[in-house]
């Protein structure tokens, strides 16, 4: 799959929410990768829609894709305001929320994280997380571009 292709479909499915937030999405890729596209479209737009939620109005969501031949990178960032260390270990939890606050009507049910774990280990990869508070986060999806597990 055309990394570049992959992500305008991403982008299409995620604008008018988006837009609609006041949030700008930016999304940039290259390169080709093999791997399930409606698996990872939902990881995509999970991953996005956690940075939205994140997110104040005029700020930016960017998701980047690239590939170098033998490993592809998917990443989600936000200028959020950024997840606690000690969170960051849990956040593939299910049922796990950082924010306890949030109500399951504003926040989801706390199952979108483990899905989208549980995607990326289909595909040979895995999730990482960095964030800071106060500046944003991020979390990539790296995964083989030759296909995850048979």
């Amino acid at each position: 799959m055309d990394l570049a292709f992959f992500l305008q479909t991403v982008e299409t499915a995620l604008a008018p929410v988006m837009v609609a937030c006041g949030i700008t999405l930016c999304c940039e890729g290259e390169g080709e990768a093999e791997f399930e596209p409606d698996l990872v479209k939902s990881l995509v737009i999970n991953l996005a829609d956690n940075a939205r939620k994140a997110s104040k109005a005029d700020s930016c969501v960017r998701i980047t894709a690239k590939s170098d031949g033998e490993i592809c990178t998917i990443s989600v960032s936000d200028e959020g305001e950024g997840i606690p260390e000690e969170a960051i270990a849990h956040l593939t939890e299910v049922f796990y929320r950082v924010d306890k606050s949030r109500s399951r009507a504003n926040g989801g049910a706390g199952l979108g994280l483990s899905i989208a774990a549980l995607i990326a280990q289909l595909h040979g990869g895995r999730l990482s997380f960095f964030s800071k508070p106060g500046g944003g986060t991020r979390v990539s999806f790296e995964f083989p571009t030759k296909g995850g597990e048979e």
